[in-house]
């Protein structure tokens, strides 16, 4: 075998060498547990709907728990029936002040189940000193007009969820609107923003 072969099958080996070898195990990005806690939307909307989402760390991951009612979802017309879908569980992502959690909604129609699934995107922002989250629609009023639209606004009213795997999330408190308003003469004339749009702060 001349030299030139020799050199080949070494080349060869090497390559083989290299890619049989065992990757390096990427570094971990560290989790921002600053996302950890309880978020409610606001008590002004609790008559029509009513979220609790409640995040937390496990396994080097983010973990929800999100408690959704509407009394839209329970409307009932011909063919169509509600389906109660109950506490909604799963992993959110993050990037940056951006938050994202899935979600998957139901109803039967003509007795077959129909489920959409979707991700509701939040930024978390700090407004008069409290920690909020806005859906895409709130952040949109929020920037443009500073104005709120209470039903995309989710405020943090805790840090610490406890056991939050047996604690009962329908009895978190719901904070007024009334907290991120500058102007409280402006609060006293509120109006439901989902018929009147969002109200000035």
């Amino acid at each position: 075998m001349n030299l030139s072969r020799i050199a080949l099958l070494t080349i060869c080996l090497s390559a083989i060498s290299v890619v049989a070898a065992e990757p390096k195990k990427a570094d971990v990005a560290k989790l921002d547990k600053s996302w950890v806690g309880i978020y409610t939307s606001t008590s002004e909307v609790g008559t029509y709907t009513d979220t609790v989402l409640a995040i937390e760390e496990f396994n080097d991951e983010l973990k929800f728990r999100m408690q959704f009612s509407s009394c839209g979802g329970k409307i009932e017309i011909g063919p169509f029936k509600h389906m109660e879908t109950g506490e909604e569980h799963g992993t959110v992502l993050t990037d940056g002040d951006k938050l994202y959690v899935p979600s998957a909604h139901g109803y039967y129609y003509e007795g077959k189940p129909k489920v959409t699934a979707g991700i509701t995107r939040y930024t978390r922002m700090e407004i008069n000193g409290r920690k909020v989250l806005l859906r895409d629609d709130a952040l949109k009023a929020f920037k443009e007009n500073d104005k709120l639209y209470d039903y995309g606004v989710l405020i943090k009213v805790a840090d610490d969820i406890g056991l939050s795997l047996i604690q009962d999330l329908t009895k978190e408190k719901h904070e007024s609107i009334e907290i991120l308003y500058k102007d409280i003469a402006k609060f006293k004339g509120w109006k439901d923003p989902f018929t009147n749009g969002p109200n000035s702060r």
